[in-house]
Formats: structure tokens, sequence, C-alpha cells
């Protein structure tokens, strides 16, 4: 879907998870020549069953706060929407809201095990459970993977608006 709300309808072509979230080469018939495209160019595209949505966000995982873009995977929608994207062999995650985007990542260690970046998963799931005893009772036992995320996401929305929670989770 372009950034007009066109549809386009054609072939993407086969790339890692990790590239995808940079960019995705299209082409409209199998005699056409392949198009570019990067999030700020289209909203979203779909590969067999995975949505792909382009996301704006502030990522902090680094030295400084910088404002980002990716095409991430949806694995849930609901009152709290979850996505998933890849990055640098890192697994990557955002929550939106109405109103916010969470940018979520793990705890990482060098080689010889010693602390690199303290992750702030927990922190965020701890944070938007807090209204909710059930989810408040099991965030800290989320790993830190598509299918637990979006299980417990699915769970959390499932608590505030059931017939809006949709997990489109599927073991690749």
């Amino acid at each position: 879907i372009k950034q007009e709300g066109d549809t386009l309808r054609g072939f993407i072509q086969n790339a890692l998870e990790a590239d995808l979230s940079k960019q995705v080469y299209f082409k409209p018939d199998s005699l056409s020549s392949l198009q570019l495209f990067r999030p700020k160019d289209i909203l979203s595209f779909k590969i067999g069953r995975d949505i792909y949505q382009s996301m704006f966000f502030k990522n902090f995982a680094g030295e400084q706060v910088l404002e980002d873009t990716c095409f991430a995977k949806k694995l849930v929608k609901g009152s709290f929407d979850l996505y998933s994207f890849s990055r640098d062999q890192q697994l990557y995650f955002l929550i939106r809201t109405d109103t916010l985007t969470y940018f979520l990542y793990n705890t990482v260690f060098d080689g010889n095990g010693e602390l690199i970046k303290p992750g702030i998963y927990l922190n965020v799931l701890n944070l938007i459970s807090l209204p909710y005893e059930k989810s408040l009772a099991v965030y800290a036992r989320v790993g830190y993977n598509e299918k637990e995320m979006s299980g417990f996401i699915a769970g959390l929305n499932m608590n505030i608006a059931p017939e809006e929670t949709e997990n489109y989770y599927h073991k690749a």
C-alpha cells in the first residue's frame, strides 16, 4: 500500500527477514524491472501471511536516541499492536497504541558474558500491564521471542477488548 493509499499488486523479491526491515524490491508483473521501496515510500506490504508495516519510532538501543524507521512484521492487533523486526542479527519489538510507540530490545552481552546494554522489554511489559492484574502476574516470565511476546500481548488485549484482538503470529 502506497503512502497515498493506492494498492499495488505484484511480486516481491525474496529477501532475508533482516533485509526486509530496511527495504523491499517490488515489481508489478514478471516482465517489469524491480523497484526499491523503503519505509518512507509505502505504508505496508504483504508476503504470504506476513504483513509488514512502515514504522517510525525513537530508537534507544544505541549510544544516542535516534528517529528511526523500518518495515516491521505485524504479530498482534488490538489495543496494543505488536510488531517485530531484525537488524544487525538482533530481534526487536515495537508495541503501538493509539498515542505511543514503545521500542523493546533484549539485554546484550559480549563474547565474554560482559553486559553491553541492559534490555528494557520487561520494563515496558510491566508498565503496560499495571492496570491488568492477570497480565501483571505473568509479564516477568515472558520470553524474548515472537511466540511468547505475541501470546502475552494478545492475552493483554483480550482483557481490554477481545472483539478487536487478532493474533497473526505463526511459526515460520
